[in-house]
C-alpha cells in the first residue's frame, strides 16, 4: 500500500498525526485481502497516530451487508483493529447508504436504492460499542492541544443523481453544517467529508473560514495511481489530470480540485485521499483492472510553524 505523506504547518506547539483511508468499496472475499494489507502496513510502520479517518465509501453497496456475513464480520473486525491503534472517525457516502439492483437499472435506469437503515443496523450499530470508535456525524470533537476534528455527512440525495454532488441539495440542508459556525478561529480545525466538491462549495460560500484542513475522498485520486500514467502526467506538468471522465481528463480546469494537496487560501488546504479500490465492482468490466493501480492512504502530520519552516529550508 502506498501511503502519501504530508507535513502541514501548525500554529500550536504540539504535533498531531492523522491517517486517512477512503474508498475501500468492500464487496467480496477478495477485498478482505486489501483489509489485511492495510493492517500489515499500519503494523509495520510503527507510527503513532492521533486519529484515523475513514473518509467514506467503506462498502461498495449495502448488498454486501445483506448477503455476505463473512465479509461483514471481517470488516467489523478491521474497524475494531483500527480502534486499537487510535481514535477512529467515520465519514460515509452514497455507496454506504444505497443498495445496487440490476433489475432497478433495467426498469428505471437508476440502479441505486436508498438503504440507510441497513448500513446503520449492520455496520454503524455493530461498531458503536468498540473502543475508540467515534460515530461523529455533522459535529466536532476535540483532539486536544488546540486541535479539532469535524465530520460532515451530506445526505444520500446530495450524490444520488449527481455523483460529484448537487449544490442545490447541499445548501437546502444547511442545518447539517451549522456546527461549523461554532469553530474557534484560534484552533487548528480539521474537517472530513467524503465529497471534495461539498467542501469546495462550502469554502466558496465562506463556511470554511476557520478550517485549516479539509480531507475528502471520492475522486480515487482521479485514478492516476498507475505509475507510468503518473510519470507521464508529471512530464507534461499536469499533475491534477486523471481518468474519471473524458471531460475531466481533457479540461484541466475541471481537474484542479481533483487530487493531492490543494491550497485554497493562506489558511485553508484540502487533501483528497487516494483510494484503496480504484475501480469498484459497480464500474463493471473496469473492475478487472483494479489490480493495476496502487492502494493508497494519506499520512498527515501537523508540525509547529518553526519546525515546519526548518523542514522546508532543508
Amino acid at each position: 500500500m502506498k501511503i502519501l505523506e504530508y507535513k502541514l504547518p501548525s500554529t500550536k506547539s504540539s504535533k498531531k498525526r492523522i491517517l486517512t483511508i477512503s474508498d475501500l468499496h468492500v464487496d467480496n472475499e477478495n477485498d478482505l485481502l486489501k483489509l489485511s494489507r492495510i493492517v500489515n502496513s499500519i503494523a509495520s510502520s510503527e507510527v503513532q497516530y492521533d486519529a484515523i479517518i475513514i473518509a467514506g465509501d467503506i462498502i461498495d453497496s449495502t448488498n454486501v451487508l445483506r448477503r455476505n456475513k463473512n465479509v461483514t464480520e471481517n470488516l467489523i473486525r478491521f474497524m475494531e483493529y483500527l480502534g486499537s491503534i487510535a481514535p477512529v472517525y467515520i465519514a460515509y457516502a452514497s455507496h454506504d447508504l444505497a443498495f445496487y439492483s440490476e433489475k432497478m437499472k433495467v426498469a428505471t435506469g437508476q440502479p441505486w436504492c436508498s438503504d440507510e437503515s441497513v448500513f446503520k443496523m449492520y455496520f454503524l450499530e455493530r461498531i458503536a460499542g468498540y473502543h475508540n470508535i467515534n460515530l461523529l456525524s455533522n459535529g466536532t470533537d476535540d483532539l486536544g492541544d488546540g486541535y479539532t476534528l469535524s465530520i460532515f455527512n451530506p445526505s444520500l440525495e446530495y450524490a444520488m443523481l449527481k455523483p460529484d454532488g448537487d449544490d442545490e441539495v447541499l445548501f437546502r440542508e444547511s442545518e447539517k453544517f451549522k456546527f461549523l459556525e461554532s469553530l474557534s478561529p484560534n484552533n487548528m480545525n480539521i474537517i472530513a467529508c467524503h465529497y471534495p466538491n461539498a467542501l469546495i462549495s462550502l469554502y466558496q460560500k465562506g463556511y470554511l473560514t476557520n478550517i485549516d484542513l479539509g480531507i475528502a475522498g471520492h475522486n480515487h485520486s482521479c485514478v492516476t495511481q498507475f505509475v507510468p500514467l503518473e510519470l507521464a502526467l508529471k512530464i507534461i506538468n499536469r499533475p491534477n489530470q486523471g481518468l474519471i471522465t473524458p471531460g475531466k481528463s481533457i479540461d484541466i480546469d475541471n481537474t484542479k480540485y481533483s487530487r493531492d494537496l490543494i491550497p485554497l487560501d493562506d489558511r485553508t488546504n484540502l487533501i483528497i485521499n487516494p483510494s484503496i479500490t480504484t475501480f469498484a465492482k459497480c464500474s463493471g468490466v473496469l473492475n478487472n483492472l483494479d489490480g493495476l493501480f496502487y492502494e493508497g492512504a494519506s499520512d498527515i502530520e501537523f508540525v509547529p510553524n518553526s519546525e515546519y519552516q526548518r523542514v522546508r529550508k532543508k
